[in-house]
């Protein structure tokens, strides 16, 4: 989907309200990242590319949307950070468990995760070079 195709979209389903513009803002500035920079967004980049300080309902819904909609352009994932600090990035699979069950097994251990939620970062990244066009 091209990325007026994706604004027109939002527009329609979300005209002006507070959720579809933190939407337009997101697209303006998600697709203007060079692709490095847009590979693995945490809550504090997408702060940062809204300018606010805290994450609020607007912000999540959004997020939301540009996660699961006909016209998402970020796909959802997560970092595990374990005990010894070491970061472990999840697979679709594992971030879907931890987020609907609490659940992981260590990469390394095999053994399960104790509140394995807190233990998990989770970032957004572009979905495919195409959503550029």
């Amino acid at each position: 989907m091209e990325v007026a195709e994706i604004k027109s979209a939002i527009e329609k389903g979300w005209g002006q309200t507070p959720v579809g513009t933190v939407c337009l803002v997101l697209v303006d500035r998600i697709l203007g990242l060079q692709p490095q920079a847009s590979a693995a967004l945490t809550y504090q980049n997408i702060l940062d590319l809204v300018g606010e300080d805290t994450v609020t309902p607007e912000l999540v819904a959004a997020l939301n949307l540009l996660t699961t909609a006909e016209f998402a352009i970020l796909d959802a994932g997560g970092f595990f950070i374990d005990e010894d600090d070491n970061s472990h990035e999840l697979t679709a699979e594992e971030f879907q468990n931890v987020l609907t069950r609490n659940f992981l097994v260590h990469p390394d251990t095999g053994y399960p995760v104790e509140d394995a939620a807190n233990k998990v970062c989770p970032f957004f990244s572009l979905k495919n070079a195409e959503a550029r066009s």
